[in-house]
């Protein structure tokens, strides 16, 4: 039996302000991955598919982190998705605090200042601006239409561990100025966040994919009530 943490964290979206009025801006995003046994991510069913959702406030967010554990028999694989706890994230005093449950009475279990945590405790650190890694020139594909939302196309040379891929890039031009995404680099050249991501192995290897679904451009008032009591908590229990 095999253990394994994935998480991936949030990102934030600047305050707009005028003179009299403060907007705020909140919703929920997916972040959703899918694993193929074949190389062709289009003609297969994912062995492995799970997400893990992102709350945000403002520079405020809130991640899931989970666990999958993955059985072996005899007569097949499976694997449990498990919900470990949640990270409040302040990126203007580069803060995590770690709670058990969603909620506006939960209580803090772990707490520090920075981001080498992420190496341990899994996550995905939205706020450093990463690029894709990849060789050589990227190829420009047509613009497709996918449930009636526009993409532009890049195709990459990338290299995961020791196996060659060809990463085909999708940037979604009706989230322009969003922070959720997973390059940053071209994401600004075409003008729209790079917010899908398919893996197709050369040679050897699995094929995934990776996507952010946008849920939710607003917070409900329970959802609102615990980013309120979790800042709380943080002027409460400032990290040292």
């Amino acid at each position: 039996m095999k253990l394994i943490v994935f998480a991936f964290l949030p990102f934030y979206l600047a305050c707009s302000r005028s003179s009299k009025i403060k907007k705020t801006y909140s919703g929920i995003v997916n972040v959703t991955h899918q694993i193929f046994d074949s190389g062709m991510v289009a003609s297969s069913k994912p062995v492995i598919k799970w997400a893990t959702k992102i709350w945000y406030k403002d520079s405020l967010s809130i991640q899931e982190v989970k666990l999958l554990r993955f059985f072996t028999s005899s007569k097949e694989k499976s694997f449990k998705e498990i919900l470990l706890y949640y990270i409040f994230i302040d990126p203007q005093f580069s803060s995590y605090y770690y709670y058990k449950n969603f909620s506006a009475t939960a209580s803090i279990f772990k707490s520090y200042a920075g981001v080498d945590s992420f190496k341990v405790d899994g996550g995905w650190n939205f706020y450093l601006k990463k690029d894709l890694n990849y060789e050589g020139s990227p190829e420009v594909y047509n613009d497709t239409v996918i449930n009636h939302i526009r993409y532009k196309r890049m195709k990459f040379k990338t290299l995961m561990g020791k196996d060659n891929y060809i990463t085909i890039a999708y940037f979604r031009c009706d989230k322009i100025g969003t922070m959720f995404k997973f390059d940053y680099s071209y994401s600004e050249k075409l003008g729209c966040p790079l917010t899908k991501i398919d893996d197709f192995p050369t040679e050897r290897g699995t094929s995934t994919k990776t996507e952010i679904d946008f849920l939710s451009n607003a917070l409900t008032s329970d959802e609102l009530k615990v980013f309120d009591a979790w800042e709380k908590n943080e002027k409460k229990y400032p990290v040292k």
